[in-house]
């Protein structure tokens, strides 16, 4: 008797599971339903090791921030902290509201520890991917450094992309100094200056930056 019941336990989980193949190992993730969850949110789903192996967000994590998101066209405020590839907000009594990272519906997340060092701005561009906004000016430059270090070599070895006039530009070349030379050429371009790769390394570079309106 508590064979079959045992067996009839695992082919329903079976069904309710969504196969994630992952080098040759196929993860199921479950979906457990929350009690309470607002329009255009997630209810929470088990994040295995997929998503810590691959979570280039994980520096988000053991902040607790005060913010906001926009998902769809609605917005939500309050305390945000970040757990395994989801946005965690609580809601009224004992619910709370998961905002997945990687759905497109994800527009804008601000998120503020209240010092100087844990704040980031990230913004769901129109190739339908999540950046970190580097600077906020007349040029506005974004990079897929998820981190809180500003101000690093590393910038330059991730995807960019700048919007200027309203348009949006991707730089990824693979090379650092190709990168710099091509973020150079749009400063000049938007600023009107004339300035030369040699005239600063990378961390000269990002400190230029972020004088520029």
């Amino acid at each position: 008797m508590y064979k079959y019941l045992l067996a009839a336990v695992i082919i329903l989980l079976a069904m309710n599971a969504d196969a994630q193949p992952l080098g040759g190992v196929t993860l199921y993730r479950y979906n457990f339903s929350n009690s309470h969850h607002h329009p255009g949110t997630h209810k929470k789903k088990v994040r295995e090791r997929k998503a810590i192996e691959k979570d280039m967000f994980k520096n988000l994590e053991g902040v607790e921030f005060t913010g906001y998101l926009v998902y769809d066209k609605d917005t939500f405020e309050g305390k945000i902290s970040y757990d395994a590839m989801d946005f965690v907000m609580p809601c009224k009594k004992d619910s709370t509201d998961y905002f997945d990272i990687e759905d497109p519906s994800l527009k804008y997340v601000f998120l503020d520890a209240g010092d100087s060092i844990h704040k980031i701005v990230l913004e769901r561009l129109d190739n339908n991917k999540m950046y970190r906004l580097l600077h906020n000016g007349k040029l506005m430059i974004f990079d897929t450094y998820y981190n809180f270090d500003y101000h690093s070599k590393e910038i330059f070895k991730k995807d960019m992309a700048i919007i200027y006039d309203g348009k949006m530009e991707k730089i990824n070349d693979k090379a650092i100094e190709d990168c710099k030379s091509r973020l150079i050429f749009c400063i000049n371009k938007v600023y009107g200056l004339n300035i030369k790769p040699g005239d600063y390394d990378e961390n000269g570079l990002l400190l230029f930056i972020q004088k520029l309106n």
